[in-house]
C-alpha cells in the first residue's frame, strides 16, 4: 500500500526468469492485495508447484501461508513473530511488522527478519535504513539480492541510483 493509502499495481519485470511463473506470481499478488484469500492461495500454490526450488516458489510459500491463516481466521501464533511480521506487513501495518521483527529479537541476526525489516523500511520510504538492512541480508545470504530484485516491496528502492548496486549482480 502506498503512502496515500492506495494499493500500488503489482508488476514484476522479468530478466531471464520463467515468464509463466512470473505471470502466475503477479496474479497471485494481485489477488492477495484484493483480499481474495482463497483464490490467492491457489494461485501461489501454482507458482510453488511449477517452479519448485526457485526464489519465486519460496516467496509464494510464505504468501500462501498468509492466505491460509486469513482463511482459518485464527490469530497468528504468539510463538511465531516472523509470521506475525509477514502478516502485518502484507496487511499494510508496517509499525506492527517492525515491532514483530523486534519482538522476535532477531532483527539483524536472523536473515529472515533482516530481509523482512529491510522490505518494511523500503515500504515506509526509509531508503537508508532499508539499504543498510538489505545489504546485511545479502551478506548473510547472497540469494537475497535476487529476492529483492523481484520483490515488489523494493520497487521504489530499485529506482534509486544510490542503492542500485544492491540489486545488481555481484562482480
Amino acid at each position: 500500500m502506498s503512502k496515500s493509502g492506495k494499493r500500488a499495481e503489482v508488476k514484476v519485470e522479468p530478466t531471464g526468469a520463467d515468464k509463466g511463473a512470473i505471470a502466475r506470481f503477479e496474479k497471485a499478488l494481485q489477488l492477495l492485495q484484493r483480499g481474495q484469500w482463497e483464490e490467492a492461495a491457489k494461485a501461489f500454490a501454482l507458482v510453488v508447484e511449477g517452479d519448485v526450488g526457485a526464489p519465486l516458489a519460496e516467496r509464494s510459500r510464505v504468501f500462501r501461508e498468509v492466505c491460509r491463516r486469513k482463511l482459518d481466521r485464527s490469530p497468528v501464533a504468539e510463538g511465531d513473530p516472523y509470521l506475525a511480521a509477514v502478516v502485518a506487513k502484507n496487511a499494510g501495518d508496517l509499525d506492527a511488522a517492525i515491532e514483530a521483527c523486534n519482538r522476535g529479537g532477531l532483527k539483524g541476526r536472523d536473515v529472515r527478519y533482516t530481509y523482512l525489516a529491510a522490505a518494511v523500511e523500503s515500504l515506509r520510504g526509509n531508503r537508508d535504513e532499508a539499504a543498510r538492512l538489505l545489504l546485511k541480508a545479502i551478506e548473510m545470504d547472497p540469494s537475497n539480492r535476487v529476492h529483492a530484485y523481484w520483490d515488489p516491496d523494493f520497487a521504489e528502492a530499485r529506482k534509486s541510483a544510490e542503492v542500485a548496486h544492491l540489486f545488481a549482480p555481484p562482480r
